[in-house]
């Protein structure tokens, strides 16, 4: 029995070492691997009940199991593994000594069992120490401003600024423009975000500053201290807390996006969410999880499309917070937002990953115009992306080797927003800048923006120079940058 648990249990507990202090919660990965014991000690005692030695039934159902789990990564050779499990087993029955049998139980128990367990804890300790974050705190006595009844952030993950969008995918997105300013937003063509990646990107602008301005950080290691504002715990919802708002979360089958318990009110995440799929990505059954980012973002479009219907004009002031997973990698629907059956392949011809990508975008550009198509003018918003794309390969190699074609492409963001007539608009087409506009608007305190820097936050993360950065912003404004230029 102990053989066929370890086997079971064994990738839930080393993808939870993996990712010892980003998770919401192990449970579901346990509750995954109890059931994949329940079902194998079943078909153990079946086998043994035939007649199978209970040692050799339980190492049969165990190696199968391991090779099952490790299906994506062996390549092929899996079904010849499989096929020797059927032949070892008669092999085993007669041929090979009680003494060995346990022997090699004793080794299986060991090697799948506590190896994962060190792992874990391991993980734990060295990685015990969060990365550094700024906070931002909500001081003074805050109220509603008058102006605003609802305010709605909404993050479209990985969605580039129009003019990047058009250059680098040749996408125009013309009925998701035509959809948001025909109900008083407007939209940035030149927009950029301050970081690299979603987990510092949002975190600032939740917090309404960069969390890392103290100096250059690597978003990698325990990023607990930005899951926790991501997942709620925000200058921007305790602000909105205290003049009275109510906080809806809607959560997007990202992790990153779970609910934390600052969140007065939880959208959850379809059941096949981005940790099933990342657990089961090397085992057999990676293709039942794989369209995950797809389901996340239906999961948004439809609940924000409700949640924007229940709040209006329900005599009580509402803060919504929604992210869309797409246009983000995997790209797995068409631009009529049909799934594909396989994810395409976003590692050969530069030009076909940024075809792919666009097809994506075409398919958000329908789903995001579905769930805003009814705003209250008296809803103050924001539509942003958090980071551009990496089709140039600039994601993981060192900041010195970005070209500006590749930070240009990294740092674009999608920006659009809603405010009423009577609120200032952001001074510079930026996330935090636009989100600050927001809760000036929508409270009795001022935020203020600070001066945006821009963090190449990958292998030896650092600042790009302002003059560079003017003169890409510059470039790309005026068209003379182009994915080609290097």
């Amino acid at each position: 029995m102990a053989i066929i648990v370890v086997a079971s249990l064994y990738q839930p507990i080393a993808f939870w070492a993996r990712n010892a202090w980003e998770l919401s919660s192990p449970v579901k990965l346990l509750i995954i691997g109890v059931a994949v014991a329940a079902i194998a000690l079943t078909i153990h005692l079946l086998l043994t009940r035939t007649g199978v030695k209970p040692l050799v039934s339980a190492l049969a159902v165990g190696g199968t199991l391991m090779v099952l789990a490790s299906w994506q990564g062996l390549r092929g050779i899996g079904p010849l593994l499989l096929l020797m499990m059927f032949v070892l087993v008669p092999l085993a029955q007669r041929r090979i000594p009680t003494t060995m049998l346990d022997w090699l139980g004793l080794w299986f128990v060991a090697a799948f069992g506590l190896i994962p367990m060190l792992q874990l804890g391991i993980a734990h300790i060295r990685d015990s120490t969060p990365i550094p974050v700024t906070n931002t705190e909500a001081t003074g006595t805050i109220e509603p401003s008058g102006s605003v009844e609802d305010v709605v952030l909404v993050v479209v993950d990985a969605y580039p600024n129009l003019r990047v969008a058009e250059k680098w995918f040749d996408h125009q997105p013309h009925d998701l423009v035509g959809a948001l300013e025909s109900q008083g937003f407007v939209v940035e063509a030149n927009a950029w975000s301050r970081h690299t990646f979603t987990s510092l990107s949002v975190a600032s602008i939740l917090e309404l500053a960069s969390v890392v301005d103290d100096g250059p950080v690597e978003p990698w290691g325990n990023r607990s201290t930005l899951w926790r504002i991501l997942r709620g715990d925000n200058v921007t919802s305790e602000a909105l807390k205290t003049a009275g708002f109510a906080y809806t979360h809607i959560e997007s089958n990202w992790d990153g996006s779970s609910c934390g318990p600052a969140v007065d009110r939880c959208i959850q995440s379809p059941w096949v969410d981005e940790r099933v799929w990342r657990l089961l990505g090397s085992t057999i059954a990676e293709p039942w999880a794989r369209h995950y980012n797809y389901a996340g973002t239906l999961h948004t479009t439809r609940a924000l499309a409700t949640e924007l219907a229940a709040i209006q004009d329900n005599g009580v002031h509402d803060f919504l917070f929604a992210h869309f997973l797409m246009p983000h990698e995997p790209v797995l629907v068409d631009g009529d937002c049909t799934p594909l059956s396989q994810p395409v392949d976003l590692t050969g011809d530069v030009s076909a990953r940024r075809a792919a990508i666009a097809n994506q975008m075409g398919c958000v550009d329908r789903l995001v115009s579905e769930a805003l198509s009814n705003v209250d003018d008296d809803t103050a918003m924001l539509v942003t992306g958090d980071h551009g794309s990496g089709t140039g390969g600039q994601v993981g190699s060192p900041s010195g080797e970005w070209s500006d074609t590749d930070i240009a492409e990294r740092f674009s963001v999608f920006l659009s927003y809603k405010l009423p007539s009577n609120c200032e608009a952001p001074m510079i087409p930026d996330p935090v800048a636009a989100m600050s506009a927001v809760m000036t608007c929508s409270t009795s305190k001022v935020f203020v923006a600070s001066e945006p820097r821009y963090l190449i936050g990958d292998e030896d993360p650092q600042y790009v120079d302002p003059a560079r950065m003017a003169r890409i912003k510059a470039a790309v404004a005026a068209g003379t940058l182009t994915p080609d230029a290097g």
